[in-house]
C-alpha cells in the first residue's frame, strides 16, 4: 500500500499528488499535468517483479532487455495482442521467456541478442 502525498511545483506553479497519481510538465506550456496510473505497475520493479497489464509485446521486451542486458530483434509480431501477468525479476532470462512463450511468442537466442516473433 501506498500512502502520503507530495507537492510537485514548477515556478508559481505547483499541484498536490496523492497516491496513485504522476505530474507531468508540458514543455509549451509549462503546466504541471497530473495523471491517474496503476502504481503497483509503476512500482513493480522495486517489489522484483516485471508487472503487465495490457502492454504490447514490444513494451515487455524493452524491459526485459534492460533487465538482462540483451538486444532484442522484434521480427514478425503481431503488433495489436496485448499482454498482462506478473513476472519475477529474480527467475533466469530461460524461465521468463518460457512463460511468455505460453502465449505465442516464440524466441531464437543467440549470444546476447534475442530474435522474437508471435505465431500468427
Amino acid at each position: 500500500m501506498i500512502d502520503g502525498s507530495v507537492k510537485v511545483q514548477y515556478g508559481a506553479k505547483a499541484q498536490q499528488l496523492r497516491p496513485g497519481q504522476q505530474a507531468q510538465l508540458n514543455n509549451t506550456t509549462f503546466n504541471i499535468n497530473v495523471q491517474n496510473i496503476d502504481a503497483d505497475q509503476v512500482i513493480a520493479w522495486k517489489t522484483g517483479f516485471f508487472e503487465f497489464d495490457n502492454e504490447h509485446l514490444a513494451t515487455i521486451m524493452r524491459q526485459v532487455s534492460r533487465w538482462y542486458d540483451i538486444e532484442i530483434n522484434l521480427k514478425d509480431i503481431e503488433t495489436q495482442k496485448l499482454f498482462g501477468g506478473r513476472i519475477s525479476r529474480h527467475l533466469p532470462l530461460s524461465e521468463v521467456l518460457n512463460m511468455l512463450s505460453t502465449s505465442g511468442v516464440t524466441f531464437r537466442l543467440e549470444g546476447r541478442r534475442l530474435e522474437v516473433s508471435t505465431v500468427k
